[in-house]
């Protein structure tokens, strides 16, 4: 029922990431794909070269510093049922982080690949940003789910400082990739969905500025 992807840059990582699906795979039909990054292209490339070989419609993406707990995989697969048609993407429960939720991986239906141009993740991008477009374009078509209960351990997001990180993180997460796909990132949002002008109208004990308001007018 679900083929789970795992792009491999740390085979000793993989293993462990790859005993801990089995071991929590909760009875669930899956099958592993896994293959070795070593022309180093990347993990959008990677994702999509895998993604083309899995067997089945639903594709769960892991990368190989993580770890799946007890019942993640049957965990997330109950949620397809509140998706619209049953299909679209599911986030799964990194961790928490500085405050916010983190789901960086996920289990996606091969038909997101309609909405999202034939990638989950845009090959155009070195690493980061691509996982949040991917939320994103999922939400705006309504076609979004983050599965708290079902659980992985994200070992990056458990390092306290970046000194810290492994040498596949600090060359994925380098300032030259970080800023050219941050660009790519707006980039296509706003091919996307367009570019939005918020106006804020100043308050004048609760009258509007006549200054302000005659210039706006103006403007049309």
């Amino acid at each position: 029922m679900i083929s789970v992807i795992v792009p491999v840059v740390r085979p000793e990582k993989a293993q462990r990431c790859i005993e801990a699906i089995k071991k929590h795979s909760g009875g669930v039909v899956h099958e592993i794909v896994v293959e070795n990054d070593t022309d180093r292209i990347g993990c959008p490339q990677m994702v999509k070269k895998l993604a083309d070989r899995a067997f089945f419609d639903w594709v769960m993406f892991l990368g190989d510093d993580t770890i799946p707990q007890e019942g993640f995989m049957a965990n997330a697969i109950k949620h397809i049922y509140d998706l619209p048609d049953e299909w679209g993407m599911i986030g799964l429960n990194d961790q928490v982080w500085n405050g916010n939720v983190v789901a960086t991986h996920w289990l996606c239906h091969k038909r997101m690949l309609e909405i999202t141009g034939g990638e989950f993740f845009h090959t155009g991008y070195y690493h980061t940003e691509c996982d949040r477009e991917l939320t994103e374009v999922a939400q705006e078509h309504g076609r979004y789910i983050w599965a708290e209960d079902a659980k992985i351990e994200h070992e990056n997001y458990q390092v306290g400082t970046s000194d810290e990180q492994d040498e596949h993180h600090k060359h994925a997460y380098r300032d030259s990739a970080q800023r050219h796909d941050q660009v790519l990132y707006l980039e296509r949002k706003e091919a996307r969905i367009g570019f939005k002008l918020g106006v804020g109208i100043p308050l004048i004990n609760d009258m509007v500025d006549t200054l302000f308001l005659y210039s706006m007018m103006l403007m049309n």
